[in-house]
């Protein structure tokens, strides 16, 4: 249960239904652009990175960077873009890895991925200390790369890391 209602009344005691009552919500709340939000079903984890043109084009998660766990060994990556981006420059990718070293730990995401609307298998593009289990914590970053890299607020795509932590 999520949600409930106190049993005991409203507030001074009134029992109209335009009274205010008490009300208790219970675990997280998805509210949008939820950042590294972490699900675990049996052994395999996930961290899901919700991704749109304004985040992507500030190379930068709001608040707190999202994080995997010292010991994950990442099974595989999914990438679902459901509003295409719009992305410039010279072979612009966007490159999803290890906070300030993501174009050689990580998985790179290429412009041709993030333009077209879609489910794109991303595992094979794993390179550096992501394709071995993570020794520790580690910051996920984002930066783009390629030559005069640009990206406008459009595209919206959800990032799937699926993990296993050793």
């Amino acid at each position: 249960m999520s949600f409930e209602q106190t049993k005991f009344g409203y507030a001074g005691g009134a029992t109209t239904a335009d009274s205010y009552g008490v009300s208790n919500h219970f675990g997280p709340r998805k509210v949008g652009k939820g950042q590294g939000t972490t699900t675990t079903e049996g052994f395999m984890n996930e961290l899901t990175l919700d991704l749109d043109g304004e985040l992507v084009g500030n190379e930068v998660f709001p608040l707190l960077a999202p994080q995997l766990p010292a010991g994950a060994l990442i099974d595989d990556v999914y990438l679902e873009v459901s509003e295409a981006f719009v992305v410039g420059g010279t072979s612009p990718v966007l490159d999803v890895g290890t906070a300030t070293t993501e174009a050689t730990n990580g998985v790179t995401i290429t412009e041709s991925q993030l333009e077209v609307v879609g489910v794109t298998n991303l595992t094979s593009a794993l390179a550096g200390t992501w394709t071995n289990s993570l020794t520790a914590v580690t910051n996920v970053g984002l930066a783009l790369g390629g030559t005069s890299p640009t990206v406008t607020d459009a595209g919206k795509a959800r990032l799937v890391i699926r993990y296993i932590k050793v």
